[in-house]
């Protein structure tokens, strides 16, 4: 999966570098290293909040909010669902499972 990373032409598309990271983000909770995984994520969130991407951000987000936990994480998790609920999303975690499946999905 990284291999393809890679190949992904970042320089083209701003929001390419930004979804590598994440992808990155994904491949790094996957292999358990939640720690690595967080940092992954949190480097990608201001490159998606700048290309307006932000149905992918609040999927970072969310991530980040799962793997770090507690109040922190649910503060953070709790915000997501805000605003996805605000964008009139019916099922705030069946979007977000389809736009950031993270393991145990």
């Amino acid at each position: 999966a990284r291999g393809h990373l890679r190949s992904f032409p970042r320089n083209l598309v701003p929001v390419i570098d930004c979804c590598a990271r994440m992808f990155d983000g994904l491949i790094t909770e996957a292999e358990g290293r939640p720690g690595d995984a967080v940092a992954l994520y949190q480097a990608a969130l201001p490159g998606l909040v700048a290309t307006d991407t932000h149905l992918f951000a609040h999927a970072v987000r969310d991530r980040i909010g799962r793997l770090t936990g507690g109040e922190e994480g649910a503060t953070l998790r709790a915000g997501v669902t805000g605003w996805l609920q605000g964008e009139s999303v019916r099922e705030p975690e069946t979007m977000l499972g389809m736009l950031l499946p993270g393991p145990g999905r």
